[in-house]
């Protein structure tokens, strides 16, 4: 959709955010197609510039 520098703050912003603990969780109900740090960091590797 061309617009990679905003894709690359938001996935920062992700995965700042889930470090932080702010994540969905409910020990009753299972999350399908959850989304786990190691999935935005290689993402970030792959699409943005920036190192973490």
């Amino acid at each position: 959709m061309k617009q990679k520098d905003k894709a690359c703050k938001n996935f920062n912003i992700a995965l700042t955010m889930i470090n932080k603990g702010h994540k969905s969780s409910d020990n009753y109900v299972e999350y399908f197609h959850e989304i786990y740090p190691q999935q935005i960091e290689k993402a970030i590797a792959k699409n943005c510039n920036s190192k973490l």
